[in-house]
């Protein structure tokens, strides 16, 4: 692996601020946010461009000679982002990039809460490094982005110098049974990236228009129920409210007394459907969906055009986010320290609801059209190839439905019957097949029991 490069960036705001700013590659033509130096490390000396040495422009000729060679960062999308806002798409595509923090959770996957920051992972894997102590010390500095210079340029080589190491020595520990589908990942690093920066136009007027709808909805389930949001809106206060004025049973507990969370509401609801406490509890799930598509997309749509400068939503996307190798997106900053809430770059893109007002929300240029890409069952389509299971093989081969398949069954009808009435959107059907996929999932692979009894009533 002689021929293997990394590449590190450091960025800092263009002028002292709370902000996040440096970790925002779309700052940069904003004029808030700047590169301050890039080292590529190679299998000779590692070439280091920065302000002071008035050659942060060479850049460009640097990745140009890259081109179809393996180049590897650390948390690869973001110092990618950095560079296609530097010198242009068409010049960063033409590199084969990798990134140590996914390789690391190939390796590494499991439900246990791992840290594959590089820190931890050349703490893991390297700590024998010559240069493992100096480095140990200098990430534990806690120094501000642009300020002392000499500490973020002597970071700046050591990160590259380390992650060429890391990377080689990982590799090596990579099973083959997974190197096909770490390399088609990392295919998708350079256009991930780009939709970071490029971001998708959300559409504020018409989040503006439904503000009043939802207030009007939410206000008429309070009048209905004689009760004030401030209650339904309070986890301890609706808690009081349903379990103790309305002698609901509650499902699971929290510190402060019996949970409201939607699973367990859901769950309580279908067991008291029909009864006139049913109903009520129906309207309050109702509301707290309402606060949900009010708090967390139409206020949050319009929180990120005032953060952005515009309205462009940029929430920052997380490869391999999940356990599971999901793919979602970060859209606030609620767990470093000293940012102001105000910060907010994107709304949860992975989260829009199935159903409603949210994703008309979104916006493209007139030339353009907006996809969303979702592979038919793709885990067990994953799984039947693993394990060359013919009988789930045959069934996709023959376009079985097997969400579907196993709705039948739960429904205790001929799969052709219930597929008709699937596809005629039939709303016992519909939620009989969210049934099946949830069943097959979790049994096979995704969650366990205790995580099926809850799902299985909200889902």
């Amino acid at each position: 692996m002689n021929d293997i490069y990394a590449l590190d960036i450091e960025t800092a705001p263009t002028k002292a601020t709370n902000f996040p700013y440096a970790l925002e590659p779309y700052r940069l033509k904003q004029g808030l946010a700047r590169v301050t130096c890039i080292t590529i490390a190679g299998p000779g000396d590692p070439v280091t461009l920065h302000e002071r040495a008035n050659n942060l422009e060479n850049i460009k000729d640097e990745l140009i000679n890259l081109a179809s060679q393996q180049v590897v960062c650390q948390n690869t999308v973001f110092d990618v982002a950095w560079l296609i806002e530097t010198v242009g798409y068409e010049i960063v595509s033409k590199i084969k990039w990798r990134d140590t923090m996914l390789l690391g959770k190939w390796i590494e996957n499991s439900q246990e809460r791992l840290s594959f920051s590089l820190i931890n992972l050349i703490t893991r894997w390297l700590h024998e490094h010559p240069m493992f102590e100096e480095f140990d010390k200098i990430k534990n500095d806690n120094v501000t982005p642009g300020e002392n210079y000499e500490y973020w340029l002597r970071r700046n080589v050591m990160d590259s110098i380390l992650t060429r190491d890391l990377y080689i020595l990982m590799m090596k520990h990579l099973p083959a049974s997974c190197r096909r589908g770490y390399i088609l990942e990392q295919g998708n690093l350079a256009p991930v990236a780009r939709g970071w920066v490029t971001g998708i136009r959300l559409n504020t007027e018409g989040a503006k228009a439904l503000q009043p709808r939802i207030a009007n909805a939410k206000t008429g389930i309070c009048d209905a129920l004689g009760i004030a949001g401030t209650v339904l809106g309070s986890p301890s206060q609706l808690s009081n409210l349903l379990f103790n004025q309305w002698g609901l049973t509650g499902i699971s507990k929290t510190k402060t007394g019996w949970s409201t969370k939607k699973d367990d509401l859901a769950r309580i609801n279908l067991m008291m459907r029909g009864t006139d406490v049913g109903k009520r509890l129906q309207m309050v799930m109702d509301f707290k969906q309402l606060r949900t598509l009010e708090t967390k997309f139409i206020n949050g749509i319009l929180d990120t055009e005032r953060y952005n400068l515009g309205p462009i939503n940029h929430s920052a996307p997380r490869i391999f986010s999940t356990y599971t190798g999901r793919f979602t997106y970060s859209s606030n900053y609620t767990r470093m320290k000293g940012v102001p809430k105000t910060a907010r770059p994107g709304i949860a893109t992975h989260q829009l609801p199935r159903k409603g007002p949210t994703r008309s929300l979104l916006e493209v240029p007139e030339d353009r059209e907006l996809g969303e890409l979702d592979a038919a069952a793709q885990e067990m389509r994953g799984m039947a190839v693993a394990a060359n299971e013919l009988t789930m093989i045959n069934h996709f081969n023959n376009g079985v439905d097997l969400h579907g398949d196993m709705a039948a069954d739960i429904a205790h009808e001929d799969y052709e019957d219930f597929m008709t009435k699937y596809r005629a959107e039939d709303k016992a059907a519909e939620n009989f097949r969210y049934a099946g996929k949830l069943l097959n999932l979790s049994c096979q692979y995704r969650i366990g029991w205790k995580s099926l009894m809850e799902k299985f009533f909200s889902t």
